[in-house]
């Protein structure tokens, strides 16, 4: 989905620029923006989102709406439809392990908890770690949680590298 909003963005710049020029200014502002986003200037990520899309939008002069282009974004990750030939992934036998980190805000907390319950189902280690009050994507956050998460995603990498 984003490259196909990048690809809509390079469509209606009259710069003409590649998507994969405005995918990658797109990342360095919304990184950019998350890592000012913490204590007195915590922002929601969807306002982070719509913020990198405008300044993707002005930098390139495309005439596209901000907001819609994120709702566009928000209404895919509600309901993301799987590519086609995507059935021989969904098996998930014999994957490594994995930790499922997930705040108790976040918009994909009863997915994670779900896909840890299938990780275990299909017999292969699985961690879950919740964090109360945190949103989707706290680990880029320079808070406690986030560096706590962080930390014991190390951990939990060691681990599996000693096993």
């Amino acid at each position: 989905m984003i490259a196909a909003i990048a690809w809509r963005i390079a469509l209606t710049s009259p710069r003409q620029p590649e998507a994969s020029e405005i995918g990658s200014f797109w990342s360095q502002r919304f990184a950019a923006l998350c890592a000012d986003a913490h204590g007195e200037r915590f922002r929601l990520q969807r306002d982070i989102e719509v913020a990198s899309l405008q300044r993707v939008l002005d930098e390139f002069e495309s005439e596209l709406d901000a907001e819609e282009l994120s709702a566009e974004l928000f209404a895919y990750w509600e309901h993301p439809r799987p590519l086609a030939g995507a059935e021989a992934f969904l098996d998930l036998a014999k994957l490594p392990p994995a930790l499922f980190s997930v705040g108790t805000l976040d918009p994909l907390l009863d997915d994670s908890l779900f896909m840890h319950g299938r990780w275990l189902a299909a017999g292969n280690r699985a961690e879950v770690a919740l964090y109360p009050g945190c949103i989707h994507g706290f680990t880029m956050f320079p808070i406690p949680a986030g560096l706590e998460a962080r930390e014991r995603q190390f951990a939990f990498l060691a681990a599996c590298l000693d096993a």
